[in-house]
């Protein structure tokens, strides 16, 4: 089994701030065959965020180990088209240059809570090309 995550997301305007719009996307491939499963969500403004690509990947992450822990697996291999995301799944958070928001804290607490789950959590890079549940995003949202 491969599960592929990926996330694409519109600025939505709200009043005085921009807020982002996006969906989250696990592709489940499974004995030949892709199950997707999709989740909105949206991100709301904050001052000095500026990584809304990687939150969204990061959450699409973290979708997948629900709905993995969901199903009782024990050991999970994740594919990103994102390196960054590929370094805080491994790592638990971001690098030493890294300043992280309110927001970035409490994903990588979930993070770590949903890590905990599974006996083994791996992470590799693909090129989106390759990524199934980012081919998914493109055809049907166009993100």
């Amino acid at each position: 089994m491969t599960i592929y995550t990926d996330a694409g997301f519109r600025t939505r305007q709200m009043w005085d701030k921009n807020e982002k719009e996006g969906v989250l996307c696990v592709a489940i491939e499974k004995n030949g065959k892709v199950e997707i499963k999709e989740k909105k969500d949206f991100v709301p403004y904050q001052e000095g965020l500026k990584q809304y690509n990687n939150i969204f990947e990061l959450k699409a992450v973290l979708f997948a180990l629900e709905i993995l822990a969901k199903e009782k697996y024990e050991e999970v291999k994740i594919i990103t088209d994102s390196t960054t995301i590929r370094g805080w799944v491994k790592n638990g958070t971001g690098s030493e240059k890294f300043l992280p928001t309110p927001l970035h804290v409490s994903l990588f607490q979930e993070l770590r809570l949903l890590k905990a789950l599974f006996r083994n959590v791996e992470i590799e890079w693909q090129p989106r090309e390759y990524n199934l549940a980012g081919q998914y995003i493109e055809r049907v949202y166009g993100l």
